[in-house]
């Protein structure tokens, strides 16, 4: 038997959106328009890969963006950006 939730689909969103704003969540978007929320204390902030056939998402929490210098646009120092790889993931080649 599969539990019936009914759950407020604008306040789940705004409680996100909150946990977003003190810090405990962190909002991004692959390019489809869609914002998603994970955790900010599972990670470091880290890029992710979205596979291009199937659209699945998967944090890659190894990886760094690591600047030469300080030249650069401001958010890269200050670590303001998302940063996505793209490409066909194992399970669609």
């Amino acid at each position: 038997m599969v539990a019936s939730h009914n759950w407020n689909r604008t306040t789940v969103y705004r409680n996100l959106l909150d946990l977003a704003r003190v810090g405990l969540a962190r909002r991004f978007d692959v390019g489809d328009h869609t914002w998603r929320f994970e955790a900010a204390g599972h990670a470091r902030e880290h890029p992710h890969f979205v596979c291009n056939s199937c659209g699945d998402i998967e944090c890659l929490e190894g990886v760094q963006l690591a600047l030469a210098d300080d030249r650069g646009p401001r958010a890269l120092r200050g670590r303001e950006v998302d940063v996505q790889v793209r490409g066909v993931c194992d399970r669609c080649m």
